[in-house]
């Protein structure tokens, strides 16, 4: 029986306190053709010694090195690891902190995959693990998805509160060179990518917690940058553009995902905002209304817009909301943890 290669991409930057759980929860994958490939952007701490110390304790596994002379940052690290070092017919991409707790999850996937061949991407649910209070909390978006579903039923009705786990996110490698995968450096880079190997296509959806995303406060996400938040607002306008030139959605259809996606990006921007850094708050507002007039427009002429910054001042509101309207606790039980008023 036919079993492709799985390419498992882990760009990494000075996490070698993390990186091994990260291999061995590939490693410990019950199925065998997987090539993994580490890609370090530069680290300037233990992680090679740490790695190279794996890969002579497991011999027997296609496991990786790669060190780049110069940092060339998180998103290019992902292209380039995808274009010029993957060799597998699929992939998954972990970062260096991220790493998987089903060990039947590649499997799955590659299953679904063979059972039918018209299925682009699959993704799962998973975990985040707060570091501070060594918690996991699952949440509950995604729970009423099917298992095949259709990408463009799926990409109209994102705004409605789908998300897309990237470290679940299992796909075609040639499917996702020639989409140019990880080509514009926002953070939301991978949504951008994503999404749009969702339009015209079908997708699979397994209903389990796969995967942990880690969270502490040296996340790249985490580092407040006014300028950056904005420019991430790039990846609705791109999804938006390849949609209009790529399936038969109307213009009308279009515009109202585009103005719901950038609602749904502002506010969680403002709340973010809101909790982390009140002063930042101000400064994005103001800097949202001298350089996108539009999108200030739609947050502020919006009632969610105010509904949200009320919410924020209740916290028994702010937990209901977050649990069961929004369906995901980990959101408020990050902001609450690593908030302003907490440091």
């Amino acid at each position: 029986m036919y079993h492709p290669k799985v390419s498992v991409m882990i760009p990494t930057y000075n996490q070698e306190k993390y990186i091994s759980n990260t291999i061995i929860s590939i490693i410990n994958q019950d199925y065998e053709n997987i090539e993994i490939i580490v890609s370090d952007d530069a680290s300037t701490d233990n992680t090679e010694s740490v790695v190279k110390e794996i890969i002579k304790d497991n011999p027997e596994r296609d496991i990786k090195y790669v060190k780049r002379t110069s940092n060339i940052g998180n998103i290019a690290n992902y292209h380039d690891t995808l274009v010029n070092l993957a060799t597998g017919e699929y992939v998954l991409n972990l970062d260096g902190d991220d790493f998987l707790i089903d060990m039947t999850y590649i499997r799955s996937c590659v299953e679904l995959t063979e059972q039918y061949p018209d299925i682009k991407l699959v993704f799962a649910r998973q975990g985040t693990y707060f570091e501070k209070i060594d918690k996991i909390v699952y949440d509950k978006v995604n729970d009423d998805l099917p298992e095949i579903i259709d990408g463009n039923k799926f990409f109209i009705n994102f705004p409605k509160g789908h998300t897309i786990p990237h470290l679940t996110c299992f796909y075609k490698r040639e499917d996702a060179i020639r989409l140019d995968f990880y080509s514009i450096n926002i953070i939301s880079s991978d949504w951008e990518s994503i999404l749009r190997l969702c339009i015209n296509n079908k997708i699979a959806f397994i209903n389990r917690h796969v995967g942990i995303w880690r969270r502490h406060f040296c996340n790249e996400s985490r580092t407040i940058n006014i300028n950056r938040l904005l420019d991430n607002l790039k990846y609705i306008t791109s999804v938006s553009s390849f949609a209009r030139s790529n399936t038969t959605f109307s213009i009308k259809q279009l515009a109202k995902w585009k103005r719901k996606m950038l609602l749904r990006n502002l506010i969680r921007e403002t709340i973010t905002l809101y909790f982390l850094d009140k002063k930042k708050l101000k400064e994005y507002l103001l800097k949202l209304k001298e350089d996108l007039p539009y999108s200030h427009k739609i947050l502020t002429r919006h009632p969610y817009y105010w509904l949200a910054r009320l919410i924020c001042k209740c916290k028994a509101l702010c937990r209901f909301t977050f649990t069961y309207l929004i369906k995901q606790p980990s959101i408020l039980d990050d902001l609450e943890l690593y908030s302003s008023d907490n440091h």
